[in-house]
């Protein structure tokens, strides 16, 4: 049986009907355009006005399964807010986003992701200045420390940088023990970046000192030349 048919119940010259006859059966299936809105409003669908979705899980989970292809099989699609993603997916991050992935309820990889690049938001922010032993608050948030470049420009004596995880106000001056106690030789420097961060998990602070202890806070020969690289 053909596709579509005539209908003469509207006038006397009939109208055609788009249908699709499954199987050459007697069935008509209808072929309709798709529209979405409350009652008596119809907002026909189209790449400039697309269906609206929302995805719930039972009761108040909204984790249920959800997969989004694109056209011709192209699954890069712009998606907006928070995203739950299940199974193996490619996720692209473009500027000015961010994404969060686990694995799964286990936990057992957890990365977080800032796009820098366009992103002024995740790139990192830097703390200049000529340490002493004065306890400096480089950030009061928790964050990661990515990076140093330290410079002794004393001609004899070796020089220690405290840095703390926390900002001054959560440290104690000769009782609190630094997170990194990083000793530079005479004339010498360090410079190094960490890929991953080191957490600082109440904020960080510095501060140079002469001695090696962990608790030492007494002045330096000479101030450090101090450079932090770091991320709220």
């Amino acid at each position: 049986m053909p596709d579509n048919f005539t209908s003469e119940l509207v006038d006397s010259a009939g109208e055609i009907f788009a249908t699709d006859a499954i199987g050459g059966s007697s069935v008509h299936y209808p072929i309709g355009k798709l529209a979405w809105g409350p009652l008596n409003t119809a907002n026909l669908t189209d790449t400039a006005n697309p269906l609206p979705i929302q995805v719930n899980g039972s009761g108040t989970s909204s984790s249920a399964p959800f997969f989004v292809r694109g056209a011709n099989g192209d699954s890069s699609i712009p998606i907006t807010g928070t995203v739950t993603i299940q199974g193996n997916a490619s996720v692209s991050i473009t500027g000015g986003s961010s994404v969060s992935i686990s694995n799964d309820s286990a936990g057992e990889i957890g990365v977080g992701l800032n796009a820098i690049g366009g992103n002024s938001g995740g790139a990192l922010q830097t703390f200049t200045t000529v340490l002493s032993s004065a306890l400096e608050t480089v950030s009061a948030n928790p964050g990661r420390l990515y990076g140093y470049m330290l410079t002794n420009p004393d001609t004899a004596s070796i020089v220690y940088a405290k840095v703390f995880s926390d900002d001054s106000t959560g440290v104690t001056k000769g009782s609190t023990s630094p997170a990194l106690n990083l000793g530079i030789p005479p004339e010498g420097g360090a410079n190094v970046t960490f890929a991953q961060g080191i957490l600082m998990s109440s904020g960080i602070s510095a501060l140079a000192a002469g001695g090696a202890g962990l608790t030492d806070t007494s002045a330096p020969a000479s101030d450090l030349v101090v450079n932090l690289f770091y991320k709220d």
